[in-house]
């Protein structure tokens, strides 16, 4: 029989739950059709291009990029991201303004020990992405949450939630809403900013890491490029390689230094290896190709779950999102957390909407992502969520 090892722990591990997904993919069997975590398909990585880049990199630079380096690099990488976001956003960004990070989730966790002190309030939507949520548990935030609409959050309740709660930060998710699929529209964009400037005392942290999977419609400006107070984070699990491990934040230095001591602290700097041989593919490489053809099929991939759930599952409601990874979908009078263990049963699993926030959210909404299975496996995998939707239906509640 084991000790008990719980007065060991840090007072702050204690409360701390394992991720959701986590528990998702361990209970799965290897026959699961899996609409739960939110993978890029495999098919999508440039498996043949990654690996000419590093025998690139290792041939012409093999000594320098395999050497200790300093916390923001490496440059060339850094260059290229202000270049081209900077453009795709609309924020005025430079090398200087970049850190390189490990993925988006080492940016969590680097802002909540740069911002959050115990009992600071961090407003988010509702519902938000989860993965942020168990990064800033650590740091023992109060959580006040903003209703998603169809254009974003109202901005009357934001400007109320700003006045009432001074929140530390607004984390917020514009494109391709993580776990919603939604999108600001450029007039809530522009309120948002708006509404931010007059209480400038909340930073702006936008996470973007879905803004380049767009299949339908025209990209928006950033909320970034008319706010001062931002943070802006990058990714490219979604667009090259999960695996790669690079994300990047934007910040102005007043915001990027504290980021910067907290990074030295974790890690002293991301892979100086990996940097080199992702600054080679995007450069070396059509990259603009490669996410054109990620777009392709990711759209075939939204529109067979379109399709299916339309003919398979009547009763669930959703909107069509515009690009990303999800579909969020509600089951007006059902609770998708019993619904999960008949889908389990049935072999099928998806997320429910009481991962994606910190009170609980609505019982009748789940997360289904697309991107990972091909649309034959996506039209089973929706056949199996109805047949689980009708077993649970009929059993005693």
């Amino acid at each position: 029989m084991e000790s008990d090892t719980s007065p060991l722990l840090a007072r702050r591990m204690r409360d701390i739950k394992p991720s959701f997904i986590r528990e998702i993919l361990a209970a799965a069997g290897g026959n699961t059709i899996s609409f739960a975590g939110g993978l890029p398909h495999p098919e999508s990585f440039p498996a043949h291009e990654i690996r000419e880049s590093a025998d690139r990199a290792i041939e012409r630079d093999g000594r320098s990029i395999l050497q200790y380096t300093v916390t923001e690099w490496y440059r060339p990488l850094r260059e290229w991201i202000a270049h081209r976001y900077g453009l795709l956003t609309g924020v005025n960004m430079s090398a200087d303004d970049i850190i390189i990070t490990n993925g988006s989730q080492q940016a969590f966790d680097l802002i909540g020990k740069a911002f959050v002190d115990p009992g600071d309030t961090i407003l988010l939507e509702s519902p938000t992405y989860l993965g942020a949520l168990q990064a800033f548990e650590f740091f023992e935030p109060r959580y006040e949450e903003l209703d998603l609409g169809q254009d974003g959050p109202n901005t009357e309740h934001l400007r109320t939630s700003l006045e009432r709660h001074r929140p530390k930060f607004f984390y917020a998710i514009p494109a391709f809403q993580n776990p919603s699929g939604g999108s600001y529209s450029a007039k809530c964009r522009t309120e948002v900013a708006r509404a931010l400037s007059d209480h400038s005392q909340t930073i702006l942290v936008e996470d973007d890491p879905y803004g380049e999977l767009r299949f339908d419609g025209t990209r928006h400006r950033a909320i970034a490029a008319d706010y001062e107070h931002s943070i802006l984070l990058g990714s490219f699990s979604k667009i090259a390689a999960p695996g790669l491990r690079l994300g990047w934040i934007y910040a102005p230095r007043a915001l990027r230094e504290p980021l910067v001591i907290a990074k030295q602290a974790a890690d002293l700097h991301s892979g100086h290896l990996t940097q080199a041989i992702l600054h080679r593919f995007v450069t070396e490489h059509d990259f603009d190709a490669h996410i054109d053809a990620i777009i392709a099929r990711y759209r075939t991939h939204r529109d067979a779950m379109v399709a299916a759930l339309r003919e398979t599952l009547p009763e669930a409601r959703f909107s069509v999102p515009e690009g990303g990874m999800f579909l969020w979908v509600q089951l007006p009078g059902c609770d998708t957390h019993a619904l999960f263990k008949f889908a389990t049963m049935c072999g099928v699993t998806f997320v429910p909407w009481a991962a994606f926030s910190p009170h609980g959210g609505c019982a009748d909404c789940m997360r289904l992502n697309y991107s990972n299975c091909d649309p034959e496996t996506i039209r089973r995998g929706v056949a199996l969520l109805a047949e689980a939707y009708e077993q649970y239906q009929k059993s005693p509640r």
